[in-house]
């Protein structure tokens, strides 16, 4: 018993590892629809982190989102909130599981135009926009633009706010956190 403990606390603590607990479509299938956000988001650069280099064949997982967004965008149509929250979770895998960042941001950049266009006649897209700007500065901090990271922060926190989020909710802390760490310097 103790091996397996000792077996779990590695996995843990691996820095080599993505993940320490299995991702599944489900983990990931946050709603995220949106309000007026200021940031754009543009066609992405060229990662400047040469030990994440995009990975030749599509991850499994992102081939069964790529299959879910057809589903979605073929039954909602292009601009469905539905269809955000499928291209942000694709966003995610491409992050976090395939290291392919190019890719994760214009994922996440779609979803956040999607979301901007569908959160003034549905109001609790804001809080998605705000999560998806909160993504697209990760991908971009990754991405070693910390001036667009920054912004992105700034703007997600400034959706927060609007959109009546008191600075101890989860998400608001979350995303304060990450740019005061990239303002430190530190690693997110």
């Amino acid at each position: 018993a103790q091996k397996a403990m000792d077996n779990k606390d590695d996995k843990q603590h691996n820095p080599k590892m993505c993940s320490p607990t299995p991702v599944t479509p489900s983990s990931l299938n946050r709603k995220r629809p949106l309000p007026g956000a200021v940031l754009e988001v543009s066609q992405p650069l060229e990662t400047n982190d040469s030990k994440c280099a995009p990975t030749a064949p599509l991850h499994p997982l992102a081939q069964q989102y790529e299959i879910e967004l057809a589903e979605r965008r073929s039954e909602h149509g292009q601009f469905h909130p539905l269809v955000a929250e499928t291209l942000n979770a694709l966003g995610l895998v491409h992050q976090h599981m395939a290291c392919d960042l190019s890719s994760a941001l214009r994922c996440h950049a779609e979803a956040l135009r999607i979301l901007r266009q569908n959160a003034p006649y549905q109001k609790s897209l804001w809080v998605d926009v705000a999560v998806t700007l909160s993504d697209v500065g990760d991908v971009h901090n990754k991405m070693g633009q910390h001036r667009e990271a920054t912004a992105a922060y700034e703007e997600a926190l400034q959706v927060f706010a609007d959109a009546g989020k008191e600075k101890d909710h989860p998400r608001v802390m979350s995303t304060a956190n990450r740019m005061s760490k990239l303002q430190r310097g530190s690693a997110i």
